[in-house]
């Protein structure tokens, strides 16, 4: 009975796909992540991630494609990101979240540069075909004064300026 109690409270918390946490798991986890972070004085970061041009990979290759293309990203952000110290998430659809604690804006620069080379640097296979996956990226750092789902807008619209700006790339909310 414990180990199917387990099952359950890990199936309502992780994402069937991508082994991540869910976007509600992700949530509820931060908001605690944030209030720890805060209260010991550490620094906290907000990391909003989306594919380059996913509608297109699941248009022209179809959905299994697509399927493959997410478990291949969240497979190199478990590989970049502290499972310890992180909390990675997707969001919905191809978007993807990443919440860092003791992380400064750079180090939460260069570990995003980290996962764009290694995209850029491991096509994934489909069909026996390489496909390059892009990600655009957009993040915000605590300021102690707003709450998490704020700090995921403001994220989120740094991601934006990243998309507008041609892609690929990361963009710094101010």
């Amino acid at each position: 009975v414990e180990k199917l109690i387990n099952d359950l409270r890990r199936a309502a918390e992780i994402d069937g796909m991508t082994g991540l946490a869910n976007r509600s798991s992700l949530i509820d986890r931060g908001e605690e992540l944030l209030m720890q972070c805060r209260e010991e004085g550490n620094k906290f970061a907000v990391l909003f991630m989306d594919l380059d041009h996913f509608k297109a990979i699941n248009d022209d290759l179809g959905h299994h494609a697509g399927d493959i293309a997410l478990k291949a990203f969240a497979s190199i952000v478990k590989d970049i990101f502290d499972e310890e110290d992180d909390i990675c998430g997707r969001y919905g659809g191809e978007e993807f979240v990443c919440l860092l604690t003791g992380d400064s804006a750079i180090n939460v620069v260069q570990k995003s540069e980290m996962l764009r080379s290694r995209l850029a640097h491991k096509p994934i296979r489909i069909g026996g075909h390489p496909l390059t996956l892009t990600v655009s990226m957009g993040a915000a750092t605590d300021d102690g004064e707003i709450c998490l789902l704020r700090l995921i807008k403001r994220a989120d619209a740094a991601l934006y300026e990243s998309k507008n700006s041609g892609r690929d790339r990361i963009t710094l909310a101010v």
